[in-house]
């Protein structure tokens, strides 16, 4: 309840500087370009969408101070948009922020934003750097759209393991009918085949539902089926989604033994979501892992940048959130040696050539040859009563050389 208080407050506070510039310095040079985001702050996955501002509004001061240190009068400015995590936003947003001339964007948090705004941001010569949109749809090479984490070509094979090592090897999918969460339920799918487990039913609900009578009953009839054929201790119900799926374990009745016993599996988009904290009995149930980018032994040098968000926002940052500090740093960096006259392409270039090089707070930022980070590792994690207080924890680690490990 803390967090959540302080979430809704935060959320509060930051909505009034939304689509507003927010410079560190007013005395820097004007023609100096502004950096936006565009993020969720009073949206569905605003918990990202509050630590990832609160971590790019570090990020901008930290090159402030590096400019001053130099003796230049230039100076960052952060001009931030709240996409409430939807894509008609996210675009009207870009081009509000082209119309200021924005050049180099962070964000959007989707994969649906990302690929509603990506031809405009072709067209119109901006960089997108999104630090949590993994659908492998947008996985293009030489498009305008670079991502801070690794794609659903990585992530759906993590949490595939996770559940083989669980034991359970036949999937039922329950997805949000977006891009991204489509995509995570089908490279889950994939490779649970693929590795000789199955996949029974599966279906996605609308964007816009708030009622979920009728996805709990359809649930409950797929894996019905499932547990008739192979047994309750094989069968994982897999749920990519954003902070609905509180709502949709609310309309799951505390009497529901099925959908209650059967091993529950999330997506990135809920992983550490203080939405999630107000049915934290039955995500404690279920299980509900979910899969946070791991950010290695980038952790010692992350901490100074995490308590001071933690002190701000009163949140724990996740990854994707420590990502969009690295971003920002990548990107001013880029725009010091280059200059403010520097192409869309060679801003691109010269992002993706610093990133190889680069050691950030997040870990390796090497892109792969689509612009997606090319080194996926992860912390599954869970939501567990400590000292009284439902928390998210590590409960197992995942990366390609070792595969799954539980904590």
């Amino acid at each position: 309840m803390k967090h959540t208080l302080l979430l809704l407050a935060t959320a509060a506070l930051l909505s009034a500087c939304a689509s507003s510039t927010t410079p560190t310095n007013p005395n820097g040079d004007d023609d100096f370009p502004e950096i936006g985001g565009l993020l969720s702050i009073t949206g569905s996955w605003n918990t990202l969408g509050t630590t990832a501002d609160a971590a790019a509004r570090i990020a901008i001061n930290d090159l402030n101070s590096k400019l001053e240190a130099q003796g230049s009068s230039k100076r960052f400015m952060w001009r931030l948009y709240d996409t409430k995590l939807e894509a008609n936003r996210a675009q009207t947003s870009l081009t509000d922020a082209i119309s200021n001339g924005v050049r180099v964007v962070i964000g959007p948090q989707s994969s649906a934003e990302a690929s509603a705004i990506l031809s405009t941001a072709n067209a119109q010569e901006v960089i997108v750097v999104s630090p949590s949109s993994t659908a492998g749809a947008l996985a293009i090479e030489n498009d305008n759209l670079l991502r801070m984490c690794p794609s659903d070509q990585q992530e759906g094979p993590a949490i595939a393991a996770m559940m083989r090592a669980e034991g359970r090897n036949i999937v039922v999918s329950v997805a949000r009918d977006d891009i991204g969460n489509r995509g995570l339920a089908s490279s889950v799918r994939a490779d649970m085949k693929a590795n000789g487990g199955d996949v029974v039913g599966g279906f996605e609900y609308a964007v816009t539902t708030t009622d979920f009578t009728a996805v709990v009953e359809q649930l409950r009839t797929e894996v019905g089926i499932a547990v008739g054929i192979y047994g309750i201790d094989k069968v994982a119900v897999y749920n990519p989604a954003f902070d609905e799926a509180a709502q949709l374990a609310a309309a799951i009745p505390v009497t529901d033994t099925l959908l209650r016993g059967v091993r529950w599996y999330g997506g990135d988009g809920t992983v550490e979501s203080a939405a999630l904290l107000a049915q934290a009995e039955f995500f404690e149930q279920v299980g509900y892992a979910c899969p946070n980018v791991g950010i290695g032994d980038a952790v010692e040098r992350a901490q100074p940048v995490i308590a001071t968000i933690e002190q701000q926002t009163g949140l724990t940052p996740d990854a994707f959130a420590l990502s969009t500090y690295d971003a920002v740093t990548l990107v001013g960096n880029t725009i010091l040696e280059l200059g403010n006259a520097a192409t869309a392409d060679a801003l691109r270039t010269g992002i993706v050539a610093r990133a190889e090089n680069y050691q950030g707070i997040s870990g390796d930022a090497t892109f792969n040859a689509a612009g997606d980070r090319k080194n996926g590792i992860y912390n599954m994690m869970g939501i567990r009563m400590v000292n009284g207080q439902p928390t998210w924890v590590v409960i197992g680690t995942f990366d390609p050389v070792n595969g799954y490990r539980a904590e």
